[in-house]
């Protein structure tokens, strides 16, 4: 499973796009570094940025271009609104390469999340067949759409998406894993190495021992430290 994380517009201010707690840019690029983590804690989902940078900022073209080859291409937005109260979710699906089943899913999950208005999968053409947002128009992958993570010209969405990204990522990992019937990866139990029985042992025996570097190779002036410190050891007792 390859997804594409595109998070929307650039860094800095010229991308604040009326936003009163962020700018959408930086936001959107912060989170897509979250749900990329989450992600991949499913078995075999490879998950790739568009933007690695803060500071990138391929066109539009670009990042259409970038979803060849991949099951999802999921841009991360979040909206605006001269009325400062307007809040909710709304994905917007591809019209070339329609999928509204996952799209509705993401779309009732994220607003269920947010406690907000569920605005629901919507579709809009350029010219007729083709998508009118650059980023889905002429997109190969499989899959592509654009999430609006509620409002950021609205102070309570605004709260959530910037202070929740983990949860947030959680919830829409979830509802793809679900989907797509990924499962979780196995927790790997952290056990001690096993030379650290030997390691206490010696300790406890007053040997001085530096550091542990269990795994690291061994040179020849550390053999001779070793031994001397062995030797040592056997005069005092």
């Amino acid at each position: 499973m390859r997804i594409r994380l595109n998070a929307g517009h650039g860094a800095g201010k010229e991308h604040n796009r009326g936003g009163v707690l962020f700018n959408e840019g930086d936001n959107n690029f912060h989170y897509s570094l979250v749900l990329k983590a989450e992600l991949e804690t499913y078995e075999n989902v490879k998950v790739d940025l568009v933007r690695n940078k803060i500071t990138d900022n391929p066109s539009l073209a670009q990042r259409a271009k970038m979803g060849q080859g991949y099951d999802l291409y999921l841009a991360i937005h979040s909206n605006a609104a001269s009325d400062s109260s307007v809040r909710g979710t709304e994905v917007w699906d591809s019209v070339e390469r329609p999928n509204k089943q996952l799209a509705q899913l993401l779309c009732d999950t994220t607003a269920i999340f947010f406690n907000h208005r569920n605005r629901g999968v919507k579709y809009k053409e350029g010219k007729t067949g083709y998508n009118w947002y650059g980023e889905l128009r002429f997109n190969q992958a499989k899959s592509s759409m654009i999430i609006e993570n509620g409002f950021h010209t609205n102070r309570e969405d605004s709260l959530i998406f910037r202070d929740k990204q983990k949860e947030l990522a959680v919830v829409q990992a979830r509802t793809i894993a679900s989907f797509y019937n990924l499962k979780k990866k196995a927790i790997k139990e952290d056990k001690p190495h096993w030379a650290q029985k030997h390691y206490d042992s010696l300790k406890a025996k007053g040997m001085e021992i530096q550091e542990t570097r269990f795994d690291d190779k061994i040179t020849r002036g550390e053999v001779f430290a070793l031994l001397d410190r062995i030797t040592n050891y056997k005069e005092v007792k």
